[in-house]
């Protein structure tokens, strides 16, 4: 369990590596059609990558 505690941890850090598109616009309006789609892929992509993560964990645990 501490394995996965450590690994759980260094995922946050992880996701600042990631390259945001949506925020990458200098002090312009968000374009909500442009952009909104984008941001809604990114927290989409990312909710998917971390329950995949805490599934293969919890698996690798329990076998």
């Amino acid at each position: 369990m501490k394995k996965t505690f450590r690994l759980l941890t260094i995922f946050p850090y992880l996701l600042t590596l990631l390259p945001i598109q949506a925020f990458a616009d200098d002090n312009q309006l968000p374009n909500t059609a442009t952009d909104y789609p984008n941001m809604v892929l990114i927290g989409a992509s990312i909710l998917i990558l971390g329950i995949l993560l805490l599934g293969w964990l919890w698996w690798r645990d329990r076998y």
